[in-house]
């Protein structure tokens, strides 16, 4: 048992001493960096601090703290002497800090069966952390429990794991509120596991005479490979949660059967179609379209021309808008989001044009090109040449789209999805590949687009 709290205590401090090496190198290198960035002129990219700090919190810390794991465990077994520091840091700082946690809650749960309310979210934080402190604490002084004068590590040991008892009924009621209310999610699911977790380890400690602090990482570990692989993962719970929820509000608007979803009423109350859209948008942005395929009437291998968006969120933001379309939400402001695409997009005419150049907007280009624009009346997209500026009036385009498309998802000809400019210098045509746009009333306003702007001089 001593051979594995001093391992244990050998890795914490080195943890400590790479945290600290490692701040103070990112912190010396960085003034540098600016330091010559401003001196010289060098106009660095601001992205040189995200790829230092990979280096050095990636490759250094983690070689520094490898450097200094204790490579022979028989060693450990002989005498150690313990660091009157590491004790003293537990006494004067770890403890009362646990302890000023404690008070906190227990005042707040006073509060909240005084007021019969429900507890916030941040209890459920400051419950873990509280456990956090209070357990690293006691395996700090662990080897010095029994030593003359260190009784009360003893009784405060006892006390910790009881007075824990009602911050776990406090905390279950915390997470229980939250997943009733919004479902399984990832942070969801781990608080879940956390909180059996600590009510198991408070058993163990309160009843148990031997009380092996062994348990506690070999726990830990457990149930961290149960929470990241197979089918009881917090993705794969998460995933299961949010689909029942969807599925279930599709039920209640008469808008799922068969085991597929079809569009939702326009009757559909801005709750439901809120709550919808952001199931949709979590869905997407963890797992992707892939849930939805079994579940649509629609194929959605329409979609896959966005995977060459190398911008993540730009591809997320094209597949969420594309999947509201199909389902019939509406966007959480109130109004209606459409979306429509060019289903001849690769056999745009391009022979009677000099020019042809390619645009999306927003822009997500590095560089980013910034010669389109949306006008502040809402009704052209602003293309800047070198030597002309053209508004190209889509205000038809929009009518069509919602014409045709009222809430659904619909391909439109190339023909369908262009505007023209002259001016004294050219002849300029937009062709869009495809469009999404917001309505509100009698107003549009434009999400994003990309496509292509031909010039013939």
């Amino acid at each position: 048992m001593s051979a594995f709290w001093e391992y244990n205590k050998q890795l914490f401090l080195r943890i400590l001493t790479a945290g600290l090496y490692s701040t103070v190198l990112y912190s010396g290198l960085c003034t540098a960096i600016v330091s010559a960035n401003v001196l010289f002129n060098l106009d660095l990219d601001g992205k040189i601090y995200l790829h230092l700090g990979y280096c050095v919190y990636g490759i250094f810390n983690t070689a520094f703290f490898l450097a200094g794991v204790p490579a022979d465990w028989y060693a450990l077994e002989t005498e150690q002497i313990y660091p009157k520091g590491l004790k003293v840091f537990t006494q004067f700082v770890l403890i009362p800090l646990a302890i000023i946690y404690l008070c906190i809650l227990l005042a707040y749960e006073c509060k909240v069966i005084i007021e019969w309310s429900l507890p916030k979210g941040l209890v459920s934080s400051l419950v873990l952390g509280y456990a956090v402190y209070g357990i690293l604490s006691i395996l700090l002084v662990h080897p010095i429990r029994h030593n003359e004068g260190n009784k009360w590590i003893k009784t405060f040991s006892r006390l910790f794991y009881v007075l824990l008892v009602p911050l776990i009924l406090l905390l279950s009621v915390a997470v229980w509120a939250r997943i009733n209310q919004y479902g399984i999610t990832e942070a969801r699911y781990i608080l879940i596991v956390l909180s059996l977790w600590l009510s198991g380890i408070t058993v163990y400690f309160i009843f148990s005479t031997s009380q092996n602090i062994k348990i506690i990482p070999v726990s830990l570990c457990m149930l961290t490979l149960l929470c990241i692989w197979g089918p009881q993962s917090a993705s794969s719970i998460s995933l299961q949660s949010q689909m029942s929820r969807l599925i279930a509000l599709f039920e209640k608007n008469k808008a799922y059967a068969s085991d597929k979803f079809s569009p939702l009423p326009t009757t559909i109350t801005k709750e439901d179609s809120d709550e919808a859209s952001e199931i949709v948008s979590f869905i997407v942005e963890r797992h992707g379209i892939d849930p939805f395929r079994d579940h649509m009437t629609a194929s959605l291998d329409t979609l896959q021309h966005y995977d060459t968006l190398r911008n993540r969120y730009d591809r997320n933001y094209k597949y969420i808008s594309t999947l509201r379309d199909m389902l019939g939400i509406r966007n959480i402001t109130d109004d209606y989001l459409y979306y429509t695409a060019s289903a001849d997009v690769d056999t745009v005419r391009v022979s009677d044009f000099d020019y042809i150049s390619d645009f999306q907007f927003p822009d997500y280009t590095e560089p980013k090109k910034t010669n389109v624009f949306w006008s502040s009346d809402s009704t052209s997209i602003i293309f800047k040449s070198a030597t002309d500026t053209i508004h190209f009036s889509i205000e038809k385009i929009f009518n069509e789209v919602t014409r045709e498309n009222p809430g659904r998802h619909k391909a439109f000809a190339s023909s369908e999805l262009n505007s023209q400019a002259t001016t004294e210098r050219a002849y300029y045509s937009l062709v869009l590949k495809f469009i999404s746009f917001n309505k509100q009333g009698d107003r549009y306003t434009l999400q994003s687009c990309d496509g292509y702007i031909l010039i013939k001089h």
